[in-house]
This record gives structure tokens, sequence and C-alpha cells, in this order.
């Protein structure tokens, strides 16, 4: 049995609902990032470029909000640049590089999000999409010997099926070419160690227990790179939400001394979910790098069921799990991702445990989901 951490620790953590096992649809901010929103809402209000005393007032906040960010990521304050969301910082990091490299193309690999894949079908270059083994990781033997790419994007791990990608090594086949590298690290931070060789970096606050309204895109010193207008109180697209910025700046300060514990702990839950399904029912395929993973990711498809029905019936027995894309839950369209790992694009759930997901849930499910599947696999006629 896998021990919950010890309550010095376990109490930095909000409370989820017992059974929610979708932290990627979402998870409560930690209690001292929404003391700390609540906070800065009564002195930071004011924009932060104006000269009086609110101006300034607001604009401490949000420095010291980047700071504690840049801190937690490793990297300097003037490196990060605050956004409403990843999403965001993928689309500006983007833009920002191609705009300082007026040739070449766009390599991304083929299991990037659809924001970043839209991004660059739109971005006015030639797309070169990379492929993926069975896991879902980047074939490094695809990289030419002399890419011409203007710019290449890998993830640091893949959200939805949870396999770490190698950008370590990727990095050292592009750097002689001068090839900067863009990352997306969307539910890695505070779950792995992030990559090094990272040329622009895409992260969620929500990821380490901030607000889902603050994403970053923190560029590396000395990198050629178009900032977009009104970016240099180092806020991207519009008027800065400084109470949600404290809020993030707060959570990674209060994070990166347990976060590596927790992470150990939801590898091990993982492994007790993905050894469970296994065992007690067939006919399932389990996917993604079983080993060299997220520690809170596991994604599955079962022959002859509806994804959406699983996620249903489990959701009546008081346990909230998700179907679908990673990125685009909220559609019809098949995963991408699944597809091109050449794994079963239909019946998929996935499971992502939140910070501080007990025992007793994550046993509950095991319980729950041999009955589930049995259940819509009757209603189904088989």
């Amino acid at each position: 049995m896998v021990q919950n951490l010890p309550d010095e620790q376990g109490s930095a953590f909000a409370p989820t609902p017992p059974g929610y096992l979708d932290a990627l649809g979402g998870s409560p901010m930690l209690p001292a990032a929404t003391s700390a929103r609540h906070a800065a809402e009564n002195v930071a209000w004011a924009d932060p470029a104006r000269l009086h005393h609110a101006g300034r007032t607001a604009g401490l906040v949000l420095d010291s909000a980047r700071a504690s960010i840049a801190g937690f990521l490793g990297v300097r304050p003037a490196e990060v640049h605050l956004t409403s969301s990843v999403r965001a910082a993928l689309e500006f990091g983007l833009s920002g590089l191609l705009a300082a490299r007026p040739t070449g193309a766009v390599a991304l690999s083929a299991v990037e999000p659809l924001a970043l894949l839209e991004a660059g079908d739109h971005c006015g270059r030639e797309v070169e999409i990379l492929p993926v083994d069975s896991t879902g990781q980047l074939i490094l033997d695809s990289v030419p010997d002399k890419p011409t790419w203007a710019i290449a994007c890998l993830q640091a791990a893949n959200p939805e099926v949870g396999t770490r990608q190698p950008v370590d090594e990727l990095a050292t086949l592009l750097d002689p070419h001068g090839i900067p590298l863009l990352v997306d690290a969307t539910a890695c931070t505070a779950r792995i160690a992030l990559p090094a060789g990272w040329t622009a970096l895409a992260v969620s606050a929500r990821d380490w227990g901030g607000p889902a309204g603050v994403g970053a895109l923190v560029i590396r010193q000395g990198t050629s790179w178009v900032a977009p207008r009104g970016s240099e109180r180092g806020w991207l697209g519009g008027f800065p939400d400084i109470p949600s910025a404290a809020a993030a700046g707060i959570a990674a300060e209060t994070i990166e001394s347990i976060w590596e514990p927790e992470a150990r702990r939801a590898h091990a839950l993982i492994a007790r979910i993905r050894a469970a399904l296994t065992e007690s029912i067939a006919d399932i395929d389990l996917v993604g790098d079983p080993d060299d993973r997220l520690p809170h990711v596991v994604t599955f498809s079962a022959l002859y069921c509806s994804g959406e029905a699983v996620v249903t019936e489990l959701d009546r027995r008081g346990i909230a799990v998700a179907s679908g894309s990673a990125c685009v839950a909220d559609t019809e369209r098949p995963s991408h991702v699944l597809a091109a790992m050449g794994a079963l694009t239909g019946g998929n759930v996935r499971v992502s445990l939140p910070f501080g997901c007990t025992d007793a849930t994550v046993d509950h499910f095991i319980r729950e989901i041999p009955d589930v599947i049995q259940m819509v696999r009757a209603d189904a006629g088989l």
C-alpha cells in the first residue's frame, strides 16, 4: 500500500472531492495561492506601468510573482513572460521565434497539442511532422543530419499518455545548426524534473497548484525573439491579471519543496493502477511508456467499449476520469496522439492524479473499473 504524504506536507494541498481522478481537467489551487490572490486583489488592481503609488504597488506585486516563478523554474526573472494560458504562451513563442527567422520550416512532433499544430498550420511556413513510436516518444532517427528548420517544437512529456520526450537529445542534434527548440511543459512542472535543452519553454501555473488563468513563456537570455508590443512589464497579451500572477508565484514557492515526494507517491499509485487493469480486465491496451513517464497519468483503451459510456458510469459511482484527446476532450474528434502512436482511438479512458490524491480514491477506482467495463460491454451486446 502506498502511504500518503505526512500531514505537514499533505496540508499544503487543497482537498479534492473523493473519487476525483482528472487532474488534467483541473484541480483546486493550493490554499496558499488562494490566500495570496485574495490579498493581492486589495492592493494590485492598478496599471503596473503607471508611476503613481497604486501603479508602483501593482508593479512590485507583478515583479515579485515573476521572480518566484523564475526561482521555481531555475531561470532569470527577466526571462519569464506571463500570459493568460499555456496556449497563449505557445502561440507567442512560436510567432516571436519565427519573426526573428524569416526562412525555414517548422518541425513538430506528431503528438504536440492541437493548439500548436494549428498554429503551425497558420504560420505561413512549411510544417514538417516528426513521427513517434508506439509509446508516443519522438523517433530521433527521423531528424535529418542537416536540418534547415527555422524552429523545432517538442513536448517535455505527453499529457495524454504520459510518455516523456527526448528533449535534451533533440536539443543536442539541433544546437550545431542554431535551431531553437520550443518546449511545451504542460502537466510537467511540479511532476518531473524539466529538461534543460530548450530555447523557449511554455508552462501553466495550474500545473503547480496556481490558477488556471496564468501561463508563462520563458525565453532564454540572448535568444532572437520578437516580443509583442506592450510586453515591457513581463505580461504578454493585454492588461495583466496581477492577483492571479501573485497566486501563481506563491504556489510556485509552496510547491517547490514538496513536489518530488508527491511525484514519487503518484508514480507508485499509477503503477498500482496499471497492474490492476492488466490483471483484472481482458482486451485492454495500456498506452504510453510504463516507466519513463509522467508520474500521475495513465491512459488505457478497452475493446468493445465506448469511452464516454465508461466515464459516465464511473461518474455515477462517484469516480471522475476523462476520455478523448487531452486537448480536445469536449469534441468527438479522435485522439491525434493515439492515432500517431498506432493505438486504439476508441474506448480510451485517462486517469490523472491530483496533488494529494488518496489511497482510498485509487482503491475505489481499482475496485469499480472491472465491473464498469463488463457492464458497458454487456450493454453493447458483448
